[in-house]
């Protein structure tokens, strides 16, 4: 575990969360581990980064105010056909990232400390908290997250306030408004379901569970944890369908999901005898998407998709930049940055329908150049 006593880039924090929470369930359920590194939230199975990575930024302590900050929406076009747009962040000096988009383009994240939306060049903040978090948006414009990305509150922010859902940090919402998330109890950190009626989904004698996703069916994606007579925790990943529980994975299984589609499918990663790989899962059946040439297994942060989209594209992050899974091959989205770029697209969050991607850039090549930009971006096909 790390225990930083002197401020950390923001890279550093990321890549040790993903080595110290994403490992192992055990780890990633550490309420310690969330409180001492970063605190940090899922949405469709994506990692949002928190309060400490603005903190460990210079001048990131100043709050945004509560009326929409222009933003920097400086836009790229990409080698292929793209464009590329820093959606800014409250203050100039503000880590932002974006954590959803849903389908009419609405744009959630964090800006510094506070939950936001991105819209039409401008920052906006949800709520007056100097904590919060925006985890997640549905097509009919529903925002849920929570007051404290340890412990929640979970709440849905409604015209400028927020109103509270249940203890617990929410994770994702569906488009009929159901929300899920999870809970540090006193029994350990247990699955839950906020909305539309509070529910706790831990399965009976598991050791912990995070829901991550919920689809438009319904089907709820549950990591569990289990630990047997001699104290080894091991995770298996089910999907709840009306209250059955299905494993994920026919037959034995290492893979960790974090992001589900309509129809079923989800990603995550599968930690492999050389290490964690980015995988598919469609009934049941894991594929496995082997590394870019030139990523390494052992590099801090890992590999992982983090959010599928109905069409099959899927976004995530390996070896300290961004994957794209776009018809049947995984590229880096850098490698579409135009000759002169001076961005590097550190990790995509999440995908809508139309293949519009979303998740933060830095312009701090190799974590050296100072001061350091780290902004909310999205990757848009659509050329406007």
């Amino acid at each position: 575990m790390i225990q930083p006593s002197v401020p950390l880039s923001p890279e550093t924090v990321y890549a040790a969360l993903d080595k110290n929470v994403i490992d192992g369930l055990g780890s990633r359920m550490n309420a310690n581990v969330l409180s001492r590194i970063v605190p940090r939230t899922t949405v469709r199975g994506v990692l949002v980064l928190l309060v400490a990575i603005s903190v460990a930024m210079a001048g990131s302590s100043s709050f945004g105010s509560r009326v929409a900050t222009r933003g920097t929406t400086s836009q790229i076009r990409l080698t292929n056909g793209w464009t590329f747009s820093d959606l800014g962040a409250l203050t100039p000096t503000d880590f932002s990232v974006a954590t959803g988009i849903n389908n009419t383009g609405l744009i959630v994240g964090n800006s510094g400390q506070h939950a936001v939306t991105f819209k039409g060049g401008a920052v906006q903040r949800l709520d007056n908290d100097t904590n919060s978090v925006a985890a997640a948006v549905n097509d009919r414009g529903q925002i849920v997250g929570s007051l404290d990305p340890n412990n929640g509150p979970a709440v849905e922010f409604v015209n400028g306030h927020t109103v509270n859902i249940g203890q617990g940090v929410a994770t994702d919402i569906n488009s009929s408004g159901t929300v899920v998330g999870w809970l540090n109890s006193p029994t350990g950190q247990h699955a839950v379901q906020f909305l539309p009626t509070y529910r706790d989904l831990n399965p009976p004698g598991a050791y912990g569970s995070i829901a991550f996703a919920v689809n438009r069916a319904g089907q709820i994606l549950l990591n569990v944890a289990t630990q047997n007579s001699s104290g080894l925790v091991t995770d298996a990943t089910f999907l709840s369908t009306r209250g059955q529980l299905t494993p994920l994975v026919k037959g034995p299984s290492t893979v960790f999901a974090f992001g589900l589609n309509d129809v079923g499918a989800a990603v995550g990663n599968d930690v492999t005898t050389l290490g964690e790989e980015p995988v598919i899962v469609r009934n049941g059946v894991v594929q496995q998407i082997p590394l870019l040439p030139g990523d390494t297994f052992d590099t801090p942060g890992g590999a992982d998709l983090r959010a599928i989209n109905n069409p099959g594209t899927a976004v995530g992050q390996e070896s300290g930049h961004a994957i794209v899974y776009l018809r049947g091959r995984l590229v880096d989205p850098n490698t579409w940055l135009p000759a002169g770029s001076n961005w590097r697209i550190v990790s995509l969050t999440a995908v809508n329908q139309l293949n519009q991607m979303v998740g933060y850039a830095t312009t701090c090549m190799n974590f050296v150049t100072t001061p350091c930009v780290y902004h909310a971006v999205l990757l848009d096909p659509f050329p406007r």
